[in-house]
């Protein structure tokens, strides 16, 4: 199939987004302004140690075990934390693991569906908790999508979840949490994000108006790259 400019597309993404050094305060303001007092934090162990970054107030739950790779087990052991908390807003705090897994926590608790019901698109019944997403690393893009993957131990498959009830409410990206990751986690998720980006560029099956996403996202890492290896290289056009 190929794709024009006059081809349909529908670019989803959360309602607000913020971005910009310092932002982090913004989260608990959007709480306050929504009514929301019960939160619950999904992180892995590392981010789970600053989540006094967030200050936020009220009653505030920390599922602090989210692996690199979520599985089946890491799944269900958060719902039923979540189920047990009656969170009115979960967090998303880390990479895109954390903020997977914080989509699936929005919309799995007390819904009476389970993962394999809610396999491929538009499946997921309803958001039943506000959902927040707060990056801590690049390269994913996690905070702004509908997608969940969770591994299947018995069949090592990733399973794959797509829902607009899995869209995030507000997206909150303050670069300075990226300050403290260590160089070779820096290093790939930058490569990460260019890889996303090559791919949707190089893509036969994508829209060209994405490709003005996929060129700028490109030049941004390897505009980072030069300036951290040679300080004086000629800036890139």
């Amino acid at each position: 199939m190929t794709f024009g400019l006059s081809t349909p597309i529908d670019l989803v993404r959360p309602a607000r987004i913020v971005f910009g050094s310092g932002t982090l305060p913004v989260v608990q303001r959007w709480l306050d302004e929504q009514g929301l007092t019960r939160v619950l934090v999904v992180a892995d162990a590392f981010n789970a140690t600053r989540v006094d970054l967030l200050r936020l107030t009220g009653t505030v739950s920390v599922f602090a075990d989210v692996r690199p790779e979520p599985d089946l087990p890491n799944l269900e052991a958060l719902v039923a934390h979540a189920e047990k908390v009656q969170a009115q807003a979960v967090i998303g705090f880390g990479g895109g693991s954390a903020m997977d897994l914080a989509k699936l926590a929005a919309v799995l608790p007390g819904s009476g569906q389970t993962l394999h019901e809610v396999v491929g698109p538009e499946k997921v019944a309803a958001k039943r908790a506000a959902l927040i997403q707060v990056p801590t690393t690049a390269g994913t893009g996690s905070e702004a999508g509908t997608r969940a993957l969770v591994t299947d131990p018995a069949t090592q498959n990733k399973l794959a979840v797509q829902s607009l009830h899995m869209l995030a409410d507000i997206a909150v990206i303050d670069p300075d949490l990226t300050l403290t990751v260590p160089p070779a986690v820096t290093a790939a998720t930058g490569v990460d994000a260019l890889a996303h980006c090559v791919e949707a560029f190089t893509s036969r099956k994508s829209h060209p108006a994405i490709d003005l996403y996929a060129l700028e996202g490109m030049r941004w890492p390897i505009r980072s790259a030069r300036a951290t290896i040679s300080p004086m290289a000629p800036p890139m056009r």
